[in-house]
């Protein structure tokens, strides 16, 4: 496990977070979600090569196991969610939409160019969706960026971005977020990039001198590097709100996040003050529960926001909003720790021996 990037895990889900919990009179933090959702595709793509990447080189992976696999690490809280936002709708008398419904428990509402399905019930599920497809691809993309020429593999990727953008220019406003944001084959993109990312991650460690030089640095050299590959990060932010939302939504991550997931990986073992603090046990543990985290927090958001307009309160102060939200994410923490243990971990023990059997 490359440590530094399971702590960077929850940081990011908090960023997601925080662009969901929206309150009258304040500006919602959009880019939270956006590069949120970015990193965990590009980190999909990089770490699931980083951890499979020897087995398909070597012959001995299976398809049908590695996919079986991932479906049980997230089907089932899936299915649970998607059942416990349509019994809440049902209850406030919003009706069920079984089209809706259907789409989201196959995990296929992110192919309808349409946000009111895109986002239905447990609105983060199209994530799932997109990833669904990314698994399927997985081995071939791997295999075919594993192979291929530096040369021509840089060549296609340069053609690939050009194309990328040539399709952002031509997008319908409307279809913006449909088409870029969500659209699983678009998406796919980020995917692909985090395994391009490793093909160069995996080429630094094959040359010991350049991959060490890092490492042979002093602390307060490398200290330096992290701080500046954060602030890069942080300029991403600086810049987001005077771009178009065509290029802030995606585009503007892939300059920014590929290198810092690059960067960590590398002086993992080895790195300064940054590193170290994503070594604690604390982002570590909080990293484990990151996934159940994404699944539960927009219930945890919906029933106190629910409750909160029962009781009037319909509008915050600065002050106000702040603990609420610290609230609502320390609720959803504390939720996501037993609902790991107890329903994921067993659950998927269980189903992954149904799966070697068969």
């Amino acid at each position: 496990m490359i440590e530094t990037l399971h702590s960077f895990r929850f940081l990011f889900v908090v960023l997601v977070f925080f662009s969901h919990f929206v309150w009258e009179g304040h500006v919602p933090f959009d880019y939270g979600g956006e590069c949120g959702v970015s990193f965990f595709f590009i980190l999909s793509g990089f770490v699931l090569s980083v951890g499979y990447g020897g087995r398909l080189r070597g012959g001995v992976f299976s398809e049908k196991t590695f996919l079986l696999k991932q479906l049980c690490k997230f089907y089932p809280l899936h299915i649970v969610m998607t059942l416990f936002f349509m019994m809440l709708d049902m209850r406030t008398d919003a009706g069920v939409d079984w089209v809706k419904l259907l789409l989201n428990l196959f995990l296929l509402q992110s192919w309808l160019p349409d946000n009111d399905y895109n986002f239905a019930f447990n609105g983060v599920s199209w994530f799932l969706s997109d990833m669904l497809l990314f698994y399927l691809l997985f081995p071939v993309l791997f295999r075919k960026i594993d192979s291929m020429p530096s040369r021509q593999l840089w060549g296609v990727t340069f053609v690939g971005i050009a194309a990328y953008f040539v399709l952002v220019l031509l997008v319908p406003q409307s279809a913006v977020n449909t088409v870029l944001y969500v659209f699983p084959p678009v998406r796919c993109l980020d995917f692909i990039l985090g395994i391009l990312v490793y093909r160069v991650y995996a080429g630094c460690r094959e040359l010991p001198f350049l991959y060490s030089s890092v490492c042979k640095r002093r602390f307060i050299f490398v200290t330096v590097f992290e701080l500046a590959v954060v602030l890069l990060l942080v300029s991403s932010y600086l810049v987001y709100g005077s771009l178009p939302s065509r290029i802030r939504c995606v585009g503007l991550f892939w300059f920014v996040l590929p290198l810092l997931i690059l960067f960590f990986a590398i002086v993992d073992k080895c790195g300064g003050t940054f590193t170290r603090l994503l070594h604690s046990r604390v982002l570590l543990w909080l990293g484990g529960v990151s996934f159940e985290v994404f699944l539960l927090h927009l219930a945890v958001i919906r029933l106190f926001t629910g409750a909160a307009i029962r009781i009037g309160l319909t509008s915050l102060s600065l002050y106000e909003y702040i603990a609420a939200s610290l609230l609502c994410l320390g609720v959803t923490v504390g939720l996501a720790v037993p609902v790991k243990k107890y329903f994921v971990d067993n659950l998927y023990s269980v189903l992954i021996k149904a799966v070697i059997k068969v």
